[in-house]
């Protein structure tokens, strides 16, 4: 393993190929279509290479990657509904004519802060290409001070909405796209698109999705959930920089030719 500075403990120390966005995001794709193929949108059929995530050889030691791992599950089997129980439920459920909300109860909060601001700062850091465009590096020691006491005082900074359009038929939400950078009424957007879920984050909560469902230190965590019509279609083009739409029946072998 090559030797460096691990960018989170500060440490001389043997440098692990880290994975920015968590592998555990990809699980469902795996588990359908074995390894993550890259893609360009105007050539569906040409196939780039093969990855089983995005990853960095160059930022992490061992040690300071696998304590990101509870925070990493823990997001990961709630979206999956792998953590209901008693304590986690469903609340309240919202209806509006362009998409519903399931509010939930009994959710660690702290938990899901942490992951995004683990996301948000491992992008950052990053020198891949992916991640070229998250970049906040006014905010990057600050946040890894914070992260490591536990203390999220940046947190509302970047606040995150959580978003489902798994109920959308398009092989999009079965896709995993680039990072993206974007504006809203000239604030910046980073744009997050994994597997049916988008991760929005902001600067400050002018954003209406973000002022009102946005995940808070406290009370109930809000998943907005976009519907299979003409909004949630227009939201999915977007949120992935794209205008098509290929229903998943139209879809012979999305693993032939791998």
């Amino acid at each position: 393993m090559k030797r460096g500075l691990c960018q989170y403990c500060g440490q001389t120390k043997a440098l692990i190929k880290a994975h920015v966005i968590s592998r555990t995001l990809f699980k469902a794709i795996f588990k359908e279509y074995g390894k993550v193929h890259y893609v360009k949108v105007k050539d569906l059929d040409e196939k780039n290479k093969v990855q089983d995530a995005f990853f960095d050889k160059f930022i992490l030691c061992g040690d300071c990657d696998n304590s990101f791992a509870p925070y990493e599950d823990y997001l990961a089997r709630f979206l999956a509904g792998e953590i209901r129980n008693d304590s986690i439920s469903i609340r309240e459920k919202i209806f509006t004519p362009d998409y519903d909300v399931d509010r939930y109860q009994g959710v660690n909060n702290h938990n899901l802060r942490m992951f995004f601001l683990i996301l948000l700062w491992r992008c950052s850091i990053s020198k891949q290409p992916p991640f070229r465009y998250i970049k906040i590096p006014h905010f990057e020691d600050e946040i890894r001070r914070q992260l490591k006491s536990g203390r999220l005082k940046s947190y509302d900074l970047f606040p995150v909405v959580v978003i489902s359009v798994q109920g959308i038929d398009d092989i999009r939400t079965k896709t995993v796209f680039m990072p993206m950078v974007g504006q809203y009424e000239n604030i910046p957007l980073f744009t997050f698109c994994i597997n049916g879920w988008i991760f929005l984050y902001t600067f400050g909560n002018r954003l209406p999705l973000l002022s009102d469902h946005r995940i808070r230190e406290n009370g109930p965590i809000d998943i907005v959930k976009f519907k299979d019509n003409e909004t949630g279609l227009e939201f999915l083009d977007r949120m992935t920089n794209t205008r098509f739409r290929l229903k998943f029946s139209d879809v012979k072998d999305l693993t032939s030719n791998r």
